[in-house]
């Protein structure tokens, strides 16, 4: 679930999990230190896996978060910006 609201329009996306009883929790919080207000990370978001991509307005053209989950942790380990290619 993403608000791009969240932190005077700065953005996050929120990570939720279904406990064994069927409610759900959440469990993580994407964002990232370089954000400015009017971002608006979270604008779209894609869960492949244990990946989630996040895009935001950051630096007038837009970026790309890659976030790879490694056990119950995800962090960010690429921004792509226009024009990069995309990591093998």
């Amino acid at each position: 679930v993403s608000s791009i609201t969240a932190d005077s329009g700065r953005g996050a996306v929120y990570i939720l999990s279904r406990g064994a009883n069927g409610s759900w929790k959440q469990t993580g919080r994407l964002t990232t230190p370089d954000l400015q207000p009017g971002d608006n990370f979270g604008r779209q978001v894609l869960l492949d896996g244990d990946r989630a991509v996040v895009s935001s307005r950051a630096r007038g053209t837009g970026l790309v978060y890659l976030f790879p989950r490694r056990g119950d942790n995800w962090a960010a380990d690429t921004i792509l910006a226009p024009g990069d290619s995309l990591p093998k």
